[in-house]
């Protein structure tokens, strides 16, 4: 008795109940605790088979009929299973049934079925969410665009691998549940570090977190497919431990950095060029600020030297050293034109031509002058390429490239490769090309390509070639890729280089294509002089911010027979013309001056005398001048250095 009530008290404490059900008459009893669970009474219960029926969840009882059908036929004598019984409430609640069958006929059925009913609603809800978020968590980890991988401990053994991971490294599933610690940086892929040296075994990533439960945060390596595809992954890695914390796995995380650092070398390689047209630029301002002052000097060396030798008889001993300083002067006159070269501001003759023609004269006569183990290939992309430039400047550059592709070969066997033809250039891709100044628009460009499969450039070298007399020759060509930039700038093109040492060099030349409405017959730039006539005399104002420009110029006309007056700045001009405006034939007017140069020097003259008689001088290119103000053909232009007689000539030619 005593131990009955022990039982009947454990059952109390477990909430569980006691059930039976007497086959032949469908009987079934059940006890208090039963009823108790599901918030029942006795007189709420059918004590029988259907009245326990009605209890059980629909969907669930079609399953508690077959399987009851198979206790009834003996195939199941113990048993547990799970159903949901509704309570009082109208929920639900999980019924964990324990039970055997008893009491066997002859044929071996059961005369009567009992056991235990256990509420285990909480466990299962408990189970129920321990599912859900195990669903959750191998959905996220299947889905994420990151590569993911688990592996086991203590053989990383492979677990699972997602998607990403399967895409990732070119091996499916199934394989990758083949890797173990002797195969896992040798049949499925292979792991380099940044310097090229392969990880061995113990220093991978997941081998290191299992073995020793080391945290790897961001370490970066190449990862190689046995297909030959190489990746830059950023691997991150981490033990899993269990309650006791024993490390039973391991964690790893490897994204995908390929595109990322793609672009950001693209990104840097961008801004080096950018810096690198900045500083092109800003050499080209210095050379070009350096002619244009030497060209004052120079004019005013000749100017004096031509007075002098005006007033010198011809067997005075003095004048084959005058003579001497004129040609020096002249030799100094060819380097400024170089220099101006360079900055993009020397003076061409424009024309109309076929670049196509041009590249297949010059590089027929180049073959005699380069490496005889040189193989030049010419392709044109286009029937016909036409730009407006300077024939002869741009025959320089094509010869300047190829001669020196031709150097890279260092008389070994190799290709020089010219591709001409129309191309279309995106904003970012005119961004490595350097420019005269300001942002090219984006569209079609004629595109002049030399390649060589020569020794290539190391970067401290590329970043100078266009430099003023930088060479790497024993005997350099001076101003040669110098003057090459310059004449490119100049017709408003641009030029990109791209070399790596033992790979060879491309530069690349892109000029504006003519428009349809320009003319293809060609167009001459220069300027006819007119017939002489006989020089009216008046007053000429010269206008120049150098006094010995203003000095000289001022000698050589009065000896001409004109009076002469002078101003040192636009301003000055200004007051003196508004004075004396009735008696001043005409104005020499340099262009570049302080406080107020001469471009708006001349703007403001053309609104008090739309005809008023101007020789514009400087030591740029004409075109410079012309480029924002319109030009009336009262006003001549004069380069510095200029001569008595050209002075002269262009005085005759305007007052004509």
């Amino acid at each position: 008795m005593k131990t009955h009530n022990s039982f009947l008290q454990a059952l109390k404490i477990a909430e569980i109940g006691l059930w039976k059900i007497i086959l032949q008459s469908g009987k079934c009893l059940i006890d208090k605790r039963f009823l108790s669970m599901l918030g029942l009474k006795k007189v709420d219960f059918e004590p029988n088979f259907d009245g326990l029926k009605q209890l059980i969840n629909p969907e669930d009882l079609e399953f508690f009929d077959w399987y009851f059908e198979k206790i009834k036929n003996g195939e199941i004598r113990t048993f547990e299973i799970e159903f949901r019984i509704r309570h009082a409430t109208g929920k639900w609640k999980w019924g964990l049934f324990r039970g055997k069958s008893g009491k066997f006929k002859v044929d071996g059925t059961p005369s009567i079925v009992s056991g235990i009913i256990q509420d285990i609603t909480d466990r299962k809800n408990m189970l129920l969410g321990f599912e859900k978020t195990r669903a959750i968590l191998e959905a996220a980890i299947s889905q994420s665009p990151v590569a993911i991988q688990i592996f086991d401990a203590p053989n990383l053994t492979l677990k699972l691998a997602n998607d990403a991971a399967v895409e990732l490294t070119g091996v499916s599933r199934e394989k990758q549940r083949m890797i173990s610690l002797n195969t896992i940086n040798e049949r499925t892929w292979e792991m380099y570090k940044l310097d090229g040296k392969k990880y061995t075994t113990q220093e991978i990533p997941c081998v290191r977190t299992i073995k020793t439960g080391e945290i790897v945060k961001n370490e970066e390596m190449l990862l190689k497919r046995s297909d030959g595809k190489e990746f830059h992954i950023s691997v991150n890695a981490a033990p899993i431990r269990n309650s006791n914390g024993e490390i039973i796995a391991g964690i790893v995380i490897f994204p995908d950095l390929s595109e990322y650092k793609k672009n950001e070398t693209e990104r840097i390689k961008m801004e080096r060029q950018i810096h690198f047209s900045q500083r092109l630029e800003s050499l080209g301002l210095l050379a070009g600020g350096i002619a244009h002052d030497f060209n004052n000097f120079l004019t005013a060396i000749l100017g004096h030297t031509d007075l002098v030798l005006l007033d010198l008889n011809d067997d005075s001993p003095a004048r084959a050293n005058l003579l001497d300083v004129k040609n020096v002067s002249f030799k100094a006159a060819d380097l400024c034109k170089q220099l101006l070269a360079y900055s993009g501001k020397g003076k061409f003759s424009m024309e109309n031509f076929d670049l196509n023609g041009l590249i297949s004269e010059i590089t027929g006569l180049l073959k005699t002058s380069i490496s005889k183990k040189a193989v030049i290939g010419l392709r044109f992309l286009n029937e016909r390429n036409f730009i407006k430039g300077d024939p002869a400047q741009i025959r320089q550059v094509i010869m300047n490239l190829v001669l020196n592709a031709s150097d890279a070969l260092e008389n070994k066997p190799g290709e020089i490769n010219i591709f001409v033809g129309e191309k279309t250039f995106s904003e970012n891709e005119l961004l490595s090309y350097t420019f005269q100044s300001g942002k090219p628009a984006e569209g079609n460009y004629i595109e002049i390509k030399v390649e060589d499969t020569g020794i290539g450039m190391p970067p401290e070298v590329l970043s100078k070639v266009f430099e003023p007399f930088f060479s790497t020759k024993a005997k350099g060509r001076g101003l040669g890729m110098s003057s090459v930039l310059g004449i490119v700038r100049a017709h408003n093109g641009g030029i990109f280089l791209e070399s790596y040492p033992g790979k060879g060099s491309s530069f690349s030349i892109i000029f504006p294509p003519l428009q349809e409405s320009d003319n293809l017959k060609g167009i001459s730039a220069k300027i006819k002089l007119m017939e002489e006539n006989k020089l009216d005399r008046g007053t000429i104002l010269v206008v120049d911010d150098e006094e010995k420009i203003r000095d000289f110029t001022s000698l050589m006309l009065k000896r001409t027979g004109f009076e002469v007056l002078t101003a040192s700045n636009g301003k000055e001009c200004l007051e003196l013309y508004q004075r004396y405006s009735k008696s001043i034939s005409c104005i020499i007017l340099d262009f570049s001056m302080p406080v107020m140069d001469g471009e708006e020097t001349l703007r403001e003259l053309l609104l008090l005398n739309n005809s008023i008689k101007v020789i514009a001088t400087s030591g740029y290119v004409e075109t410079t001048i012309n480029s924002n103000l319109t030009i009336p053909p009262s006003v001549i232009f004069l380069k510095k250095p200029f001569q008595y007689e050209s002075l002269i000539e262009t005085i005759r030619k305007l007052l004509a």
